[in-house]
């Protein structure tokens, strides 16, 4: 009977050793996927949202499934799924639930309560500008965290001051009064401004920057200093001041009696002009070094246009010519490259080899041969006043070696080194193909010192283009006219010629 017994119990031992062996040996099936749902999702500040999450397999076991997220600072969960938004976020983050070697996620926005409009204000309500003077209006959206504080601007007089719809800059067109309604995107809301336009000083730049401003009568007037033909800043400006002045015979003018009361004040270079001349005014910073300059040409009338036989419209006289014809038709002579003019003949038809006088030495002094340091763009700004004399060791060019082929834009770019007032150009030669003669003073060329004459007044003259043979070559291309003819030729680009400035755009 023992014996029997301790058989049985032998056998259980065995069966449950064997179902032992076989569970052991049985494989558990493991989780493939975990997937969150929603796994998308946009919440606003201080919103809930309850998220689940499904294992795959269904049938694999999961011990517990863990909640977490990427960034508290944006969104909370708590251990059973259910987020809070906190704070808007810059991007989507990730809530994840994670079980053993899986885990999912839903990506959450969270985005700041959207805050109605209630209104909107300017502060002062008037405003006084002249013609050409802009202004930035700045008006309050209320409330101070609405989340759209975008406006729209209009004036309902733009024969007086025009706005930009979109930025708000006020341009002073004509003397009388404009209202500007200020419209915001949200809830359109609406105030207004009123701008009185007076006379005043008038604005040069208000149809674009250039390094010429032409006016054509006494008084005051304004620009904002840029480098020309484009909206960059010279730098720093600690002060500015007339170079030098010239009434363009071989009188020279006292000072102060072409262009005086020069000043810089509320971002603009303020002047008064006086007599018909040209003058220099020129920017310096905090060490009295030039930052840049600016040519003043006050003409006896309007400056108007001539159409070529080419159909090339340019301008009815040379760039600093005070008429277009007589004594006082040669206008002022340019080295090829270069944005700063330099004086010309005083009798362009008879042959009057005289330079002109002005209040300071300008091609008058001694020109300073060009090297490495002095034949550079950077030199020629800083010393406007300067005739650069081309050598052999600059290969005739006043632009020292390294040349600058692309000064004057090559007749499809103004450049910021372009001499033309707004809305003119250099010419590229294409626009005097075929052009056999003109009508247009002999003003003469200016040799390598300056100061003498390479061509004289009154037998000869070579009107400067824009574009450069390049590969190497020194020469500047210009049109070469005597009294009987006119061909396209090239010289020395450091020989001074004057310019006849074509229509933008100039397109070879």
């Amino acid at each position: 009977m023992v014996k029997t017994m301790k058989r049985i119990i032998s056998y259980i031992f065995a069966g449950a050793a064997f179902l032992a062996l076989f569970s052991c040996n049985k494989e558990v099936q493991r989780v493939e996927a975990i997937t969150v749902s929603p796994d998308t999702y946009t919440l606003t500040e201080g919103e809930t949202l309850q998220l689940s999450a499904t294992v795959s397999p269904a049938n694999a076991p999961l011990a517990k499934l863990f909640w977490h997220s990427q960034d508290d600072a944006v969104a909370t969960v708590t251990a059973d799924g259910l987020v809070t938004a906190v704070k808007e976020g810059e991007n989507p983050i990730k809530i994840i639930a994670s079980g053993g070697m899986r885990a999912g996620y839903c990506l959450l926005t969270v985005k700041a309560p959207i805050v109605d409009v209630t209104g909107v204000s300017i502060n002062p309500k008037e405003y006084s500008i002249y013609v050409g003077e802009t202004l930035q209006l700045e008006p309050t959206v209320e409330p101070a965290d609405a989340s759209n504080k975008k406006v729209t601007y209009k004036s309902d007089n733009e024969a007086v001051a025009t706005v930009v719809k979109t930025s708000g800059l006020v341009t002073g067109v004509a003397p009388g009064t404009a209202t500007i309604t200020i419209t915001t995107d949200d809830q359109k809301k609406t105030t207004t401004a009123t701008i009185t336009v007076a006379k005043g000083p008038v604005g040069l730049d208000s149809n674009g920057s250039a390094n010429s401003y032409i006016v054509t009568e006494a008084g005051e007037y304004f620009f904002t200093p840029t480098k020309g033909n484009s909206s960059d800043s010279p730098g720093a400006i600690a002060s500015v001041e007339v170079l030098w002045e010239t009434v363009n015979t071989d009188t020279a003018p006292s000072v102060g009696a072409v262009v005086s009361e020069v000043k810089f004040d509320k971002g603009k270079i303020w002047f008064r002009s006086n007599a018909k001349g040209n003058a220099v005014i020129a920017a310096k910073d905090a060490s009295g070094t030039i930052l840049w300059s600016w040519h003043v040409w006050n003409t006896l009338e309007a400056v108007g246009t001539v159409t070529l036989s080419t159909n090339a419209v340019v301008l009815d006289r040379n760039v600093g010519a005070l008429a277009t014809t007589g004594d006082l038709s040669a206008g002022l002579m340019f080295q090829w490259g270069r944005k700063d003019p330099f004086l010309g003949a005083i009798k362009p038809s008879s042959g009057g080899n005289v330079l002109m006088k002005a209040t300071a030495d300008v091609n008058n002094g001694t020109p300073i041969a060009s090297t490495a340091e002095v034949g550079t763009m950077e030199y020629s700004i800083q010393h406007p006043t300067v005739y650069i004399q081309s050598v052999a060791a600059s290969a005739w060019d006043w632009f020292y070696k390294k040349l600058n082929d692309t000064a004057w834009g090559g007749g499809t770019t103004k450049t910021i080194y372009d001499p033309c007032p707004a809305g003119y150009s250099v010419p590229p030669t294409t626009i005097w193909t075929g052009l056999a003669s003109i009508d247009w003073p002999l003003s003469g060329r200016l040799g390598g010192s300056g100061k003498s004459w390479n061509a004289g007044p009154g037998g000869g003259t070579s009107y400067w283009a824009s574009n450069c043979a390049g590969g190497g070559a020194a020469n500047g291309p210009w049109l070469n006219c005597t009294p009987t003819s006119c061909n396209i030729a090239s010289g020395s680009r450091g020989i001074g010629c004057p310019i006849r400035c074509t229509k933008e755009p100039a397109k070879p």
